[in-house]
């Protein structure tokens, strides 16, 4: 059996396999795990009786932040020499496998890392590294991230970390061919409900007149939270927290998984609209029935009901439409 650190997707799964009341042995058969590390995962993951993936992911990063580095490297021995070799220019990969292969010790370059950031080595030694951050082609700082007075996702309320209402939203754009063109998504973390619309470009102005007017057709006791990443499309998001009355709450950049909901359910739309495919030849119909198409698709997490038959509180209505 795979014995690898749980994944925030399994995480997810032994959610949805609790509320299917599936047994700690069925959820280990079904992840490939043993059932005493499933068993110990629920049990130190379990808030007020409910097992949350959300706050088991935060804890697992906050151990792997701390792992390794303060233990393995409390020896000034081994500080000074990495720091000797970072200074002359090796990258922490390279210290480590060189390391191993001279049998000095036996050190991962994920540890020089960490040792980096939590500040063991001298102060200026980050600015040693080859890559100090994404940069653009252009040598422009990428700036992705940087929009000013947002909310975290560690400040999102626990109803919708554990999904226990519906009124939490991810949301996300997928692009066109060459960039142009986009399809605004916002996905309901409770009941993968899929609210989408086709747009001509990413602009924070398109992309909040996009989202005003499809969720004037949803309830306002049924629009709480969204959670977004950090695209300059949503840059203008107290605009829509001011008009809808909502709070928005924005992933860490370059962690995905923290809006995992959405990046499956983008996946489940790039079926019918691959990458390279010409946005701007597409037409809205076309983008309203695929959504059209998932949402009334049997979820195995829904216990086979429909996204629409959960959101709505009423059967899937059927239809026979094609693209």
């Amino acid at each position: 059996m795979n014995q690898n650190h749980i994944t925030i997707l399994e995480r997810e799964s032994i959610l949805e396999f609790l509320t299917l009341n599936y047994s700690w042995a069925e959820i280990a058969r079904q992840l490939g795990k043993h059932r005493s590390t499933i068993g110990r995962e629920i049990k130190r993951n379990t808030i007020n009786g409910k097992y949350s993936p959300f706050n088991a992911q935060l804890a697992y990063r906050e151990r792997k932040k701390k792992c390794g580095a303060k233990n393995i490297l409390k020896e000034s021995i081994l500080l000074i020499d990495i720091q000797e070799k970072l200074e002359k220019g090796w990258t922490p990969e390279q210290i480590s496998e060189r390391a191993k292969l001279d049998k000095l010790y036996n050190l991962s370059f994920k540890t020089i890392y960490r040792a980096i950031k939590i500040g063991l080595f001298l102060e200026d030694t980050v600015k040693l590294l080859p890559r100090k951050g994404k940069v653009k082609k252009n040598g422009v700082k990428e700036k992705r991230g940087c929009i000013p007075d947002k909310k975290m996702i560690e400040e999102r309320p626990q109803e919708a970390n554990d999904r226990i209402e519906i009124g939490h939203y991810e949301s996300d754009t997928i692009v066109g061919a060459e960039h142009k063109g986009a399809i605004m998504t916002y996905v309901c973390r409770k009941t993968r409900f899929l609210i989408g619309e086709l747009m001509p470009d990413r602009k924070a102005k398109t992309f909040n007149n996009a989202t005003l007017e499809n969720f004037k057709y949803i309830p306002k006791e049924l629009v709480k939270t969204f959670t977004s990443d950090n695209g300059k499309e949503f840059s203008r998001f107290k605009e829509l927290e001011e008009k809808m009355e909502i709070k928005t709450y924005f992933a860490n950049p370059y962690h995905s998984w923290e809006r995992g909901t959405n990046e499956n359910t983008n996946g489940l739309l790039r079926r019918f609209f691959p990458k390279g495919t010409d946005f701007l030849k597409l037409t809205k119909q076309e983008v309203n029935i695929a959504i059209q198409k998932i949402n009334n698709r049997p979820r195995k997490c829904l216990g086979w009901r429909t996204p629409h038959e959960v959101f709505w509180g009423e059967p899937t209505v059927a239809f026979n439409l094609t693209i």
